[in-house]
């Protein structure tokens, strides 16, 4: 990736460029100042806007961090594309060598966002050495109640919403400069399937769940999305749609397609044959 210039930037790069502070990443050392990675001998330069939410995901330290606060904190609260952010999310995982389907350094949260999973500058969460031992007993408390409640909630029958995994999009529109349409779309799939409440949406395939598979083709000339929902135990496709582009209509007409897989969902049409 190559740095493009953009007269609206904000100056001065990352906002720790002026410290000239470099931070350790799981393998990679980041240097926001100069936005690039750096791993042994090899160096991935970065774009301003990509070294910029990589840096907004470290500040975190784990915790989840919402589209919309990317969105206010690297391009300034300007309206851009709902699609901006996920292309950079992308970018960021080809940068870093992630892999979405088992990612080690940015999870996909649906609903709240992007996490950085690698440890930064070595230490998870050095706050919880200095809990006195009467809040770290409550804390424990707390966490047991959680998983509790949790495995309750996993329980067979409780959750009857159908279980999805979106798998890794293709690009079959024989067009190699289509590719980062694929991942990008992919992002913009999982965020809007996440705004459903009638799906539960699990981060690889297990059995029981149903596959959301997406193939980038060409339609009267230009990217379209074509989306298929197969049963992996009846090995049948039980819902398709497809937005028909141009790729800047995309993140408007995915979440219109993924509307007709709701009221499948929400109709009972996606139980047993």
């Amino acid at each position: 990736m190559t740095d493009s210039p953009d007269p609206t930037a904000p100056s001065g790069g990352p906002r720790e460029a002026e410290s000239g502070s470099r931070i350790r990443i799981g393998e990679w050392l980041f240097s926001p100042g100069e936005a690039s990675l750096a791993r042994g001998d090899e160096r991935v330069r970065l774009e301003h806007r990509a070294a910029e939410v990589l840096a907004l995901l470290a500040r975190q330290a784990g915790s989840p961090v919402t589209a919309a606060t990317i969105v206010a904190q690297v391009w300034g609260g300007r309206s851009v594309s709902p699609n901006s952010v996920a292309v950079v999310i992308a970018d960021l995982r080809r940068a870093l060598g992630d892999d979405v389907r088992q990612p080690q350094y940015i999870e996909t949260i649906p609903k709240r966002g992007y996490r950085l999973l690698a440890p930064v500058d070595g230490a998870t969460a050095p706050q919880a050495r200095q809990l006195s031992p009467g809040i770290r007993r409550a804390g424990l408390v707390l966490f047991a109640v959680a998983a509790a409640l949790l495995l309750f909630l996993l329980l067979p029958g409780h959750d009857r919403r159908p279980i999805i995994f979106v798998a890794p999009f293709v690009n079959a529109t024989s067009d190699p400069t289509a590719a980062p349409l694929a991942p990008a779309s992919r992002e913009l799939v999982t965020t809007s399937l996440g705004r459903i409440d009638a799906v539960r949406l699990v981060p690889d395939a297990r059995d029981g769940a149903f596959v959301l598979s997406g193939r980038l083709i060409r339609w009267s000339g230009h990217p379209a999305l074509s989306l298929a929902l197969t049963d992996t135990q009846r090995g049948t496709v039980r819902w398709t749609g497809m937005a028909g582009g141009p790729e800047g209509q995309l993140p408007r007409q995915v979440p219109a397609v993924l509307r007709t897989l709701q009221a499948a969902v929400e109709a009972g049409r996606l139980g047993p044959d």
